[in-house]
């Protein structure tokens, strides 16, 4: 009944369909939290709330098997904690000078004000393709 025509739509639709997971196979975790180690960029203290007078805010995110060269970019966004929704409030970008595991490590600090409660991300992306997103919350 299925015929080798009807295979082969299957194993495209199932490629498409597992793409995205197959895009984050080259693996990409991202760690919020209050520290960071800089001498080895580990983070210190991971947690997913922060207090208003949280002095910065810090996130690692970690590659395995990065090609050199590849683009690794931090956005941190205010969700809901301004007027204005999924503000994009700050971000950076790097080069990988290394072939292998990379750690990036990005940082925010404190407005004069303090934070303003809410819900915030950490949006990732690697090679301008959003590879990770990383929740977390001020109150």
């Amino acid at each position: 009944m299925f015929g080798w025509k009807s295979s082969m739509l299957f194993v495209v639709v199932s490629i498409l369909v597992f793409l995205p997971f197959a895009a984050n196979a080259q693996g990409i975790s991202v760690t919020i939290c209050k520290k960071v180690d800089a001498s080895k960029t580990v983070p210190i203290d991971p947690t997913d709330e922060f207090g208003v007078d949280q002095p910065e805010l810090h996130a690692v995110a970690v590659l395995r098997d990065a090609a050199k060269g590849t683009i690794v970019k931090g956005i941190w966004v205010a969700v809901d904690a301004i007027a204005e929704p999924n503000y994009p409030i700050d971000s950076v970008g790097v080069e990988l000078k290394e072939k292998g595991e990379a750690r990036v490590h990005f940082s925010l600090s404190r407005p004069t004000n303090g934070w303003p409660a809410g819900n915030y991300k950490l949006e990732v992306y690697v090679n301008e393709k959003l590879a990770s997103t990383a929740p977390f919350r001020i109150k």
